[in-house]
């Protein structure tokens, strides 16, 4: 069981570390958009890893969680 779980894990994690190489998301290499196009989001392997190691990451869009709102400032968002 326990080797099982190691090659589950593993072919997941290579998974990923493949599509960080070639510089597209999970979604992008599903509907494969790339295949015949230049990817403009590639910055080759090395600036790829840097990019997701080290590179600025955008705000999120999800709000604080822990953030106590009223009803209407909800209302007014949404």
């Amino acid at each position: 069981m326990f080797k099982l779980l190691i090659v589950c894990l593993s072919s997941v994690f290579s998974y990923h570390l493949h599509i960080v190489a070639i510089g597209v998301t999970t979604f992008e290499r599903m509907k494969k958009m790339y295949d015949n196009t230049k990817n403009p989001n590639d910055r080759g392997i090395c600036g790829n890893y840097a990019h997701v190691c080290c590179g600025e990451r955008p705000d999120s869009l999800i709000h604080n969680m822990h953030e106590e709102i009223t009803l209407e400032q909800y209302l007014r968002e949404n």
